[in-house]
């Protein structure tokens, strides 16, 4: 690399971690370089270097680190990678492609995401696992700091039988087993480029976990009825990930994602009460689809 030349760089603008990115343009090479909002510490770093190198070591489209380092007197830390030309498949799928189409997607991805299980757990060093006992600790933790609001708003009905489920923690996975997953998968983590290649961007969440936490942040929000394009692809990935079928106990293993997802959200939003009740009003549909369902809600 010639740092000789001019550097010229590009802002790119539309992500929510609040990282800042910008195509660098280097001569007749066009790079990607982020400055991390949360990537504190060096380990971080290792850690994403890591995570790319897995992603590359098994074929599968993703990010690829150049290097990483920091600058000025506050240490300023950022990320090299090389450009992935394209598109947010979000954005895309949005604009051109029909809720089949998305569902193809999503199984294509999980396909490739599939790979991921297969990798080694011995060679893994900073690669979090996750463990069952203590999130469903952190759950009733949330469930009974909130009991008192969800007593107040009537929502309690509604929780309780979600709540008995949830209650049962990791006997609910046994049938399943652990392996590496993305953290966080949705379109909007996707590139598509002008040959039509996918790949996987935003990859610092990666877990070693159970594949329905893929969709920790967004469990409740896939369920809502105006998100059929999320839910098509989320569809997809699993069906690619498990062969057009689902585990044993699968849909209960997403009633405990989803309360986890609601109870953080609820939590989240203590502060405003106006939008803590609307918020409620949105998933109180949500939380009974949960319970009445048939066991294909995903």
């Amino acid at each position: 690399m010639d740092f000789s030349q001019k550097i010229t760089l590009e802002e790119i603008t539309g992500g929510r971690s609040g990282a800042q990115i910008f195509k660098m343009y280097l001569g007749d090479q066009i790079y990607c370089l982020k400055f991390p909002q949360h990537y504190d510490v060096v380990p971080n770093l290792k850690k994403l270097q890591e995570i790319c190198r897995i992603y590359q070591e098994l074929s599968i489209n993703s990010l690829e680190i150049l290097g990483y380092g920091h600058y000025g007197t506050d240490k300023k830390q950022f990320c090299l990678f090389r450009y992935i030309p394209g598109q947010d498949f979000k954005t895309f799928s949005n604009q051109h492609c029909s809720l089949s189409e998305i569902h193809q997607a999503g199984t294509e991805i999980g396909h490739e995401a599939k790979k991921l299980k297969s990798y080694p757990v011995n060679r893994i060093t900073y690669i979090k696992h996750e463990n069952l006992t203590e999130l469903t600790q952190h759950i009733e933790k949330l469930y009974h700091s909130l009991n008192d609001l969800l007593q107040e708003t009537s929502l309690i009905e509604a929780i309780a039988p979600l709540w008995k489920i949830t209650q049962r923690g990791p006997d609910l996975f046994t049938h399943t087993s652990p392996g590496l997953i993305h953290g966080d998968i949705k379109r909007s983590n996707i590139v598509i480029d002008p040959s039509g290649n996918k790949y996987l961007i935003d990859i610092g969440a990666m877990k070693y976990s159970y594949d329905v936490l893929n969709f920790r942040y967004q469990m409740t929000w896939l369920l809502l009825p105006e998100n059929d394009r999320k839910r098509e692809f989320v569809k997809g990935f699993l069906d690619g990930l498990y062969n057009f079928s689902r585990p044993s106990y699968f849909h209960e293993q997403v009633i405990y994602v989803a309360l986890l997802n609601f109870l953080e959200h609820t939590h989240k939003f203590l502060h405003d009460e106006r939008e803590i009740r609307e918020y409620f009003t949105i998933m109180r549909p949500i939380l009974d689809r949960l319970i009445n369902s048939s066991g294909t809600i995903l």
